[in-house]
């Protein structure tokens, strides 16, 4: 990867991303920088929004089976 480039990683808030070595392997590999969400905040990342809706609107639709869950296009 080139020197100028910095990958940016969005992590949430679990203590195991913040252990000593993670922060030992940030330190051999300074290209990647990682950004925490704030506690309690589960509605920022795309894939939690994703989660809420399966366990909140789709089953109360009459979603019986996986399948079910699937949405339509």
């Amino acid at each position: 990867m080139p020197d100028v480039l910095t990958v940016h990683v969005e992590l949430d808030n679990v203590s195991t991303h913040r252990s000593a070595a993670i922060q030992r392997w940030l330190q051999r590999h300074p290209h990647f920088s990682f950004h925490f969400t704030p506690a309690d905040s589960s509605w920022v990342t795309l894939v939690e929004r994703q989660f809420a809706k399966l366990t909140t609107k789709w089953p109360q639709r009459g979603a019986r089976t996986v399948t079910d869950l699937t949405p339509t296009m």
